[in-house]
């Protein structure tokens, strides 16, 4: 990799933002993005390409890890430098696992979060209710994972500003985790769906249960732990549970090529319906850890989930959502991590074997 001359840093209007613009390869590139005294971009050439770099300690030099070569875009007939992937939840479930994916492959990843870890220069605040966070969160960036506001039956218009900002800013490709099932009395849900998909690059990967539910501190995994115990309204119905490392993989294909055909739309799930339990044999037989099931009423399974600190109206939607297990109403495999990723989802016995101590008596 060659180094090139440092930038020059020309100030505009915000005194937040500042124009990096060098010469490279024989050609102009100028980049917009915040510009701090501990925020310096210097380029590079790797392969014929410019990559940006930031280092907080040496801003004049490149290291050799700096991130790989990134696409250059023309937009209002000057050369823009974008790159990366931002990445909303990525302290959450899926966000995590698909950082560590993104990052391992090369790809420049921010973590977007309302805690951002201060060891992480790539970390940064993001927070659903303060829209002041998101434009910075999106600056040098043109692909997005998108998580929206959890345990919220109404998120659309936390949502809808962002996508906004996320057009104009000219994101190529956004994938949003969305839900195979639908809550009860959440419309804006299904609406919310609907605008990921027209935007430029727009997709949304419909995810069946998580198998990470099983795991602490869910209600579910909590309950599993201290009483042996699984309580479920959802009687003998199936769900597609699936693994969030194998949502996380399909996520990666789609954000680490963002000029790749994709569909706008994508069923996540494993690969074979299970209930609860069939879930409570298996852990049992895997782990040795004797699991039994309680079978109760929606009413009740609302007032646990209220009781774990849930707000009210998503505790309610989510209990109902188990009347419609129940009914077989979500008992739905698709084929897409395979699709995606080139490989069959995890089943539930290799979920329980990777975590088996999860399960073990304190």
């Amino acid at each position: 990799m060659k180094e090139v001359a440092a930038p020059t840093v020309r100030p505009t209007d915000h005194t937040d933002t500042a124009v990096v613009e060098w010469t490279a390869i024989g050609r102009t590139v100028a980049t917009s993005r915040p510009c701090r005294p501990d925020h310096i971009v210097v380029p590079a050439v790797r392969d014929g390409l410019i990559a940006p770099y930031r280092d907080d300690r040496s801003p004049l030099s490149v290291a050799a890890d700096a991130g790989g070569a990134h696409r250059i875009d023309r937009l209002d007939g000057k050369e823009h430098l974008m790159s990366g992937v931002l990445v909303t939840g990525g302290t959450g479930k899926t966000g995590k696992a698909l950082v560590q994916v993104l990052r391992n492959a090369g790809v420049r990843t921010r973590v977007a979060g309302r805690n951002p870890d201060a060891a992480d220069p790539d970390a940064i605040r993001f927070d659903w209710n303060d829209p002041t966070t998101h434009g910075p969160a999106l600056d040098g960036t043109d692909r997005v994972f998108l998580v929206p506001p959890v345990e919220s039956v109404d998120p659309l218009p936390l949502v809808e500003p962002f996508l906004r900002r996320a057009r104009r800013a000219g994101i190529r490709r956004l994938v949003m985790l969305g839900s195979a099932i639908v809550l009860p009395n959440a419309p804006s849900a299904v609406e919310m769906a609907a605008r990921v998909r027209a935007q430029p690059g727009g997709v949304v990967l419909r995810a069946s249960g998580f198998m990470q539910n099983f795991l602490r501190p869910h209600p579910l995994a909590e309950h599993i732990h201290r009483h042996g115990e699984i309580r479920t309204a959802a009687g003998d119905g199936r769900l597609g549970w699936v693994d969030v490392r194998d949502i996380a993989a399909g996520a990666a294909a789609l954000l680490v090529d963002p000029g790749a055909d994709a569909r706008s739309d994508y069923l996540i799930t494993g690969p074979c319906g299970m209930s609860y339990p069939q879930a409570a044999q298996i852990i049992t037989a895997r782990t040795g850890r004797e699991v039994r099931v309680k079978r109760i009423t929606e009413k009740e399974q609302a007032a646990l989930y209220r009781a774990s600190g849930m707000p009210p109206e998503f505790a309610d939607a989510l209990a109902a959502v188990e009347r419609g297990i129940k009914e077989g109403r979500e008992d739905r495999v698709g084929t897409a991590v395979l699709e995606l990723t080139g490989r069959p989802p995890r089943t539930f016995a290799e979920f329980v074997s990777d975590h088996a101590y999860e399960w073990a008596r304190e």
